[in-house]
């Protein structure tokens, strides 16, 4: 009798035992996993975090690029003079009338010598998306309201903000800008310009357009000077 129930405290002790190492290696995984996604969050060279959002195949950052380094750790040279704004064929970002907490949300200014720069602007993985990248993201919205299925809804674009519902979770912000004459513009609220890396010609290279009166996006022909927003596109 005093064997048996020896035994059975000992099968007992082997059960609780099993379960428990069972339960601490479910929760070791979960921990693991837990892990992984705290250490693959987005950053860029300078520690700037951002989300991200899948759209049909491609992966697409939410908000706009921070960075004031190259992936390679080269600093962008930061342009607050005017003249020399619209001067320079090197890589350079601004802040918004040279504020920079008008980047905490709407990201820096570019210009397009940044954004194609062969030292790579965008966090690493990921690139400066293309005039092609766009395309791919139109048609698969259905071209006539893609611009609509990326704005923002409310906040501060102007109204009727036609067709916006982000429905794609890629929230465009109305954007601010610099002209390639080095000069901020004061229409914010009317539309988000994004440069691309693809060039046009020797003076111009090729942007997308979000605008308050329409819901489609629209590649357009600017000056490489221009300080744009950019958008990035997983590799």
């Amino acid at each position: 009798m005093k064997y048996t129930i020896m035994k059975n405290e000992v099968i007992y002790l082997f059960l609780f035992v099993l379960f428990f190492s069972s339960c601490s290696s479910k929760q070791g995984k979960v921990i693991d996993t837990l892990k992984k996604n705290i250490e693959s969050k987005i950053t860029d060279s300078d520690g700037n975090v951002y989300t991200s959002v899948d759209i049909g195949k491609q992966v697409w950052l939410v908000e706009n690029l921070k960075a004031i380094h190259y992936s390679n750790g080269d600093p962008i040279i930061n342009i607050a003079d005017d003249s020399k704004w619209c001067s320079s064929i090197a890589g350079a970002y601004c802040d918004y009338k040279n504020k920079p907490d008008n980047s905490q949300t709407q990201g820096r200014l570019y210009n397009w010598y940044a954004a194609s720069d062969s030292r790579n602007i965008a966090p690493k993985g990921w690139h400066v998306a293309t005039k092609e990248d766009w395309k791919i993201l139109s048609e698969f919205l259905g071209n006539e309201n893609a611009g609509g299925k990326l704005k923002q809804v409310g906040g501060d674009w102007i109204k009727p903000n036609s067709g916006a519902t982000n429905e794609t979770g890629f929230t465009a912000l109305p954007g601010y800008r610099r002209e390639y004459g080095g000069e901020f513009s004061s229409d914010y609220g009317y539309g988000a310009t994004f440069w691309t890396s693809s060039e046009k010609d020797e003076k111009n290279a090729f942007e997308i357009d979000l605008n308050y009166s329409y819901s489609y996006l629209r590649p357009m022909p600017n000056e490489k000077y221009t300080g744009l927003n950019i958008r990035c596109v997983k590799n």
